[in-house]
């Protein structure tokens, strides 16, 4: 009976976080062809319904784009993503989402994240914990001139982020 109690436990384990393999955005940048998408709706837009990534996509307010080679300048960084664990929100199956991003290779999306300023992200289509790794990523790349507003709320996310990680 202990052996399908240890069992029962490493299903439970690997359904709570997300595997690495879900989640290497190293493998995905070393390509070359690939190119990340952000796009941005206001922090302060109203909708009637949640954001997903197929509204955000036709109604943003804003959209870059960003090559692979300037995506390997900040290797470091994605380096830092993948070492994080994701843990797998339980709860939560959608969030309201305020910035997507799509990593396209060949032109299909290899890999995508989603984030709206609180305790929750979309990872590959599934919900997980935020990190404030990926709001540190979005803020590199951003057209600061443009969006004062995403700006200040990324920032006071990490702040909020790297509290709660060290608790």
């Amino acid at each position: 009976m202990l052996k399908i109690t240890k069992c029962l436990v490493i299903v439970f384990l690997s359904q709570v976080y997300m595997s690495s393999a879900e989640m290497n955005m190293v493998n995905v940048i070393d390509q070359d062809d690939v190119e990340m998408v952000l796009y941005f709706m206001s922090p302060d837009k109203l909708t009637l319904i949640p954001v997903d990534k197929n509204y955000i996509k036709v109604n943003y307010d804003y959209k870059v784009v960003i090559t692979g080679k300037l995506l390997k300048e900040n290797k470091k960084l994605f380096l830092e993503i993948d070492n994080q664990k994701c843990r797998k929100n339980q709860k939560n199956s959608k969030i309201n989402l305020k910035i997507y991003g799509e990593f396209i290779s060949n032109n299909k999306i290899v890999y995508s994240f989603g984030l709206n300023y609180g305790y929750d992200m979309l990872v590959n289509d599934v919900v997980v914990e935020a990190q404030y790794q990926y709001y540190e990523l979005v803020e590199k790349y951003m057209l600061h001139h443009n969006y004062t507003r995403h700006q200040k709320e990324i920032k006071n996310t990490i702040k909020l982020l790297k509290k709660k990680s060290l608790k």
